[in-house]
């Protein structure tokens, strides 16, 4: 976690020379950055009133490399901490205790559309299950993109005219999308 972190761009407000920025200048191995952050905690949480360099509250800026450091090595753990959350088999599972517990939404897209090669706009319906009981922005948001995937595979050629997404059994809206250039439209173009 702690090379990665490294390479990582530290934005930092201003160079200060501090410590620990002359340390990643030097191209260091992890063991020497962990040794750097152990040394740095002991200075800033055992008992550094005694000491000449000891941590005054009011001078923290020179720290800020130090702190951008830290965070980036915590963001990495979080990353690989987190990472097992978003694996296809614990969607799945996810997925299949939402059924058991009956938190299942059944959305429904109607949609308009037109083949390249013909004059007339043709209807058609796409049934999407999503788990959940109440309907999110986060929830639309997946559902239209699920959608335009499903759309653009079963017809790769046809224009999308509109789309309106309602929930099963209540006819809650959940979005419109509506193409306001239609196939064959050509931009106009004015003479100067």
């Amino acid at each position: 976690m702690v090379i990665p972190a490294m390479k990582e761009a530290m934005r930092l407000k201003e160079a200060r020379s501090s410590d620990t920025e002359k340390l990643l200048a030097s191209q260091p191995n992890a063991e020497s950055v962990i040794d750097h952050l152990v040394a740095k905690r002991g200075l800033y949480f055992h008992g550094n009133v005694k000491r000449k360099d000891g941590w005054k509250p009011h001078d923290q800026a020179k720290e800020e490399a130090l702190c951008m450091l830290a965070l980036g090595i915590g963001m990495q753990i979080s990353h690989a901490v987190a990472a097992p959350m978003f694996e296809e088999g614990l969607a799945k599972r996810h997925y299949e205790t939402a059924v058991r517990a009956g938190a299942i939404m059944g959305l429904k897209v109607d949609f308009q559309f037109r083949e390249p090669t013909e004059t007339f706009d043709r209807n058609g319906s796409i049934n999407i299950s999503v788990p959940g009981t109440t309907v999110t922005p986060k929830m639309a948001q997946y559902v239209a993109q699920q959608f335009l995937t499903r759309f653009e595979s079963t017809a790769p050629v046809a224009g999308l005219r509109s789309a309106r997404c309602t929930v099963e059994g209540t006819g809650q809206k959940v979005f419109d999308i509506e193409f306001h250039v239609a196939s064959g439209d050509v931009p106009s173009s004015r003479a100067q």
